[in-house]
């Protein structure tokens, strides 16, 4: 057997999943005898035995029967021959066949490159969704938001939400391009959020969220009155609607003209604070409602104390 280089021509090929282009192989598409041998030569190395290797029947190629693929190890080429097993040999009339590395397809001694497209590698679809607040006053905004890398495609985002006591989902936006929405629950309660994002494959990633909405948070006290006697006690009833469970509450007062502030109650579960005081003269009173989170309502009140 003599090595010879053979006339190729070109054709377009995608690569299947799995190929890797980066492997020092020739893979020989075959089309001719029916139950195809391949006898060949690594480089300058030794020759197989004859009639060589079987190929293996395929159709992943259109049009062609079988396949085999030579690892080249650290060579540049092979030289090929193929039989049909039976002693009918085509070898070009003893010049043999070179095959450099890469695919190619072989019928009636000619070979034909099979070029390696490129392959997209295409990178998991990762999502990061968030909600601009998870606890919220009833009449505020909501703004959900779903960044997107990776996946296959322009990415698309979806966006629900729901009481929780209810099945039924409110669309916001069924998979469009925006990646921002605002939307205004109508009710203080909890409400779940469903921020989905899809590729153009198909796939999906979604995330929940739980918001809660509170009713605003108002000072709702009371005084027992707007006007005393010296000596007599002023009764405050503090009250709030909205906010957070749970409340602390805290009285203070000082004359009208003054600047300093005196306690009568600092922050404390008790919501009727009694204070008197001490001479005949208008007082400011500031009545405090603390609640959970830390946030503070105030509501202010003037008592005249006379002789």
């Amino acid at each position: 057997y003599y090595g010879s280089v053979a006339a190729t021509k070109s054709m377009s090929y995608t690569v299947e999943k799995g190929d890797d282009v980066n492997l020092n192989q020739v893979v020989i598409y075959y089309k001719g005898y029916s139950t195809p041998y391949i006898h060949y030569q690594v480089g300058s190395g030794d020759w197989t035995t004859p009639p060589g290797k079987a190929m293996t029947a395929t159709s992943e190629m259109s049009g062609y029967t079988h396949k085999y693929t030579i690892d080249l190890g650290t060579q540049s080429y092979a030289n090929v021959c193929f039989n049909d097993g039976k002693g009918n040999w085509d070898s070009r009339n003893g010049a043999n066949y070179r095959f450099t590395k890469g695919k190619y397809t072989f019928a009636n001694g000619v070979i034909s490159s099979v070029p390696n497209k490129a392959i997209l590698v295409v990178d998991p679809l990762v999502t990061n969704p968030t909600l601009s607040a998870e606890k919220i006053t009833l009449g505020d905004t909501i703004t959900a938001k779903c960044d997107a890398e990776g996946g296959k495609g322009e990415c698309k985002y979806a966006f629900y939400y729901k009481k929780t006591s209810s099945s039924k989902w409110v669309t916001i936006q069924n998979f469009g391009k925006n990646n921002t929405v605002s939307f205004k629950p109508a009710a203080a309660t909890e409400y779940e959020v469903c921020i989905k994002a899809k590729d153009d494959t198909g796939v999906v990633q979604k995330k929940y969220f739980t918001v809660k909405v509170q009713k605003p948070f108002e000072n709702k006290s009371t005084i027992s009155a707007a006007e005393i006697k010296l000596g007599e006690k002023v009764t405050v009833n503090a009250a709030v609607t909205g906010g957070s469970p749970k409340y602390t509450y805290g009285v203070y007062y000082k004359k009208h003209t003054g600047t300093k502030w005196t306690t009568a109650q600092s922050y404390k579960a008790n919501s009727t604070i009694t204070f008197k005081p001490a001479a005949a003269a208008t007082y400011d009173v500031c009545v405090k409602v603390k609640d959970s989170d830390g946030t503070i309502t105030k509501q202010y009140f003037t008592v005249k104390v006379t002789k």
